[in-house]
């Protein structure tokens, strides 16, 4: 299996990186499983004291790789449990401050992670969509995680029309905390934020993102549990 998600730390920051950028970073079996891998490393590495997810090519994360036949990934099936539902969890639970670097498009799936962090980091140039429903599927996996970041009338708008919208409108409704002009604009927000999630222990860091406590389990069960078709 190929490197799709590259594992790495750098000065006390585990960067998880989505590596599929041939694939815009789809959310096929093979991706969500190292992804899931990933984060477990993540959380169990005392080298890190927080997490940077970003990717690589011009889109962060398409959504389900429906063309490559791995839509299964996301949707799941008989099989049980797939398998981007415990990588988005254990993302989302993580014991430690998750930052997003999110230097592309996001479509689907790929709110979901940008949901999951505990605050994201856009470019200005990228576009955000909930493509689902132009294809017949309900976001119903990655709702309880974008619900926590946006309002109720813009989620509804985008959830039931899968129009697209900018950066700074992510910006506006909770979905991303800044929106930065690479390449120098990464220089201003990132290290600053990233610096303060670092500044203070391990054990500070952990009981502070524990405050930050998702919805209750039972929603995030009864989510995963809609049917999306």
């Amino acid at each position: 299996m190929s490197d799709v998600v590259r594992y790495e730390v750098r000065d006390g920051s585990a960067w998880i990186t989505l590596n599929a950028p041939h694939n815009h970073n789809a959310l096929s079996n093979a991706l969500c499983a190292q992804l899931a891998e990933r984060i477990a490393q993540a959380n169990a590495d005392d080298g890190a004291r927080m997490i940077v997810l970003t990717g690589v090519g011009k889109t962060f994360c398409a959504g389900a790789d429906l063309k490559g036949g791995g839509g299964g990934a996301v949707e799941g099936g008989a099989g049980g449990e797939p398998p981007f539902i415990p990588a988005l969890r254990d993302l989302w639970h993580s014991p430690k401050p998750v930052i997003g670097r999110i230097q592309g498009n996001a479509y689907g799936g790929g709110l979901g992670l940008i949901a999951a962090c505990d605050f994201a980091i856009c470019v200005d140039s990228m576009r955000f969509a909930f493509t689902e429903v132009r294809l017949g599927l309900a976001p119903s996996t990655i709702s309880v995680i974008v619900m926590r970041k946006m309002r109720l009338p813009d989620a509804t708008r985008y959830f039931l029309s899968g129009d697209r919208f900018s950066a700074e409108e992510a910006r506006q409704m909770g979905l991303v905390y800044r929106v930065a002009c690479p390449p120098r604009g990464w220089t201003t927000p990132w290290p600053s934020a990233a610096g303060r999630c670092c500044s203070a222990g391990p054990p500070p860091c952990r009981r502070s993102s524990a405050c930050c406590a998702p919805s209750p389990r039972w929603m995030w069960t009864r989510a995963c549990a809609l049917p999306t078709r």
